[in-house]
């Protein structure tokens, strides 16, 4: 005797309810079945199952406000008081360079590089640090201080650690800042200096 023989569930009202954003162990609960059972007759019907990432957002989407506010303020809260481990931060820093996101600053200054024939890799990964744009075989670092943020003590002290590292591992820095001053000038100064490094 077959599972449908022996299970007797009401399929459509499965299907529609699972289209609908019933996820399959809510289903799996409603019915007094395992979740098996609710895949199975999801197969049979021929509805594609949810991925692992639309049954997530589908999940979030349903919830209030202050659910996703206090589920999010536990996530950070776990993250803040964990302790990583130097290969998780090395990987951190090689995804962040795989892929990156430019600030407005960083693009232009992306732009006038490429006009300027300078090649550099942008947020480029040294160890655990990301620089804002690499000329590795010059062992050059390029770092644009953009906004007034980077004025504060908290990011003037992890500038300065990640300095130091850098130049102890060889690597010159040069920083650029457009604070109090026009983006355009400061393209053009670090065009100029950057121009006879590249060249020599």
């Amino acid at each position: 005797m077959s599972e449908y023989e022996r299970i007797k569930l009401p399929n459509e009202e499965i299907v529609k309810l699972y289209q609908e954003g019933m996820s399959e162990q809510a289903l799996a609960k409603k019915y007094d079945v395992t979740r098996n059972v609710i895949v199975r007759r999801l197969n049979r019907s021929g509805i594609r199952r949810r991925t692992i990432k639309e049954a997530c957002q589908l999940h979030m989407n349903q919830l209030t406000t202050e659910q996703k506010r206090i589920i999010t303020k536990a996530c950070h809260d776990k993250v803040r008081g964990s302790i990583k481990t130097h290969s998780v931060l090395v990987n951190r820093a090689k995804g962040i360079q795989e892929k990156y996101t430019l600030s407005i600053y960083e693009k232009l200054f992306l732009q006038a590089f490429q006009e300027a024939n300078i090649s550099v890799i942008p947020q480029f990964a040294i160890d655990i640090f990301n620089v804002d744009f690499a000329i590795p075989s010059l062992k050059l670092a390029i770092e644009i201080d953009g906004g007034n943020w980077h004025d504060s003590e908290k990011k003037r002290k992890q500038d300065s650690k990640k300095t130091l590292y850098l130049t102890l591992q060889g690597w010159k820095v040069v920083r650029f800042s457009n604070h109090q001053r026009k983006i355009e000038q400061v393209i053009k100064d670090a065009i100029s200096e950057i121009t006879p490094m590249v060249l020599t």
